[in-house]
């Protein structure tokens, strides 16, 4: 291999590594999902919510990139948590509204 080709590599692997510390950013400040729709039989569009500091425009998503940033957050999207305090509601999904 030729340096041009291993700097072209070290190129594209940062990128990558770009582009996925942005989705994980993004999959974090998600604070609601607030609609979803069905464009056809089997394809469903989201739409988020994110914090004020990254984005003030809802966000339209499609499932395979929902669950992908599922897959990076701490917490799901869709589980419930039970509480450890005595509360109204013994249980909730805090992440999305």
């Amino acid at each position: 291999m030729t340096e041009q080709e291993i700097n072209d590599l070290h190129i594209n692997y940062l990128q990558s590594l770009i582009f996925e510390l942005e989705e994980k950013q993004i999959a974090d400040s998600v604070s609601k999902l607030t609609n979803c729709s069905k464009n056809g039989k089997k394809e469903f569009t989201f739409t988020l919510t994110l914090e004020d500091a990254l984005n003030t425009q809802p966000l339209l998503v499609n499932e395979k990139l929902l669950l992908r940033f599922n897959s990076y957050r701490e917490h799901s999207f869709f589980k419930q948590y039970n509480l450890p305090l005595k509360t109204l509601f013994t249980s909730t999904s805090h992440n999305v509204t």
